[in-house]
């Protein structure tokens, strides 16, 4: 069975700021941020993009309306910040 990876507009981000800016420097082996894969291997997903580079510390709450599964992905305002995330479905 291959897997499956969509996109899904149920999947809702919201921004959590810390208001606080990065104490490290970025890492230049990702100049063009990262993209997180939260799904543990699962053969069906959604990927959803995050607002890229975040606009400082935080986390991004991401919730899927659909099926409730709910991930925090850690930014930090940086060039190697998550620009996507993908999930597994729990359906």
């Amino acid at each position: 069975m291959t897997g499956q990876t969509r996109r899904n507009p149920a999947i809702r981000v919201t921004w959590l700021d810390e208001g606080r800016e990065a104490q490290q420097p970025t890492d230049p082996a990702y100049p063009n941020g990262v993209d997180v894969d939260c799904s543990g291997g699962a053969s069906m997903t959604c990927t959803q993009p995050l607002p890229y580079p975040a606009k400082s510390c935080g986390q991004y709450l991401v919730v899927c309306e659909t099926c409730r599964r709910t991930v925090i992905v850690t930014a930090a305002g940086r060039a190697d910040d998550p620009r996507s995330v993908k999930i597994a479905c729990k359906r």
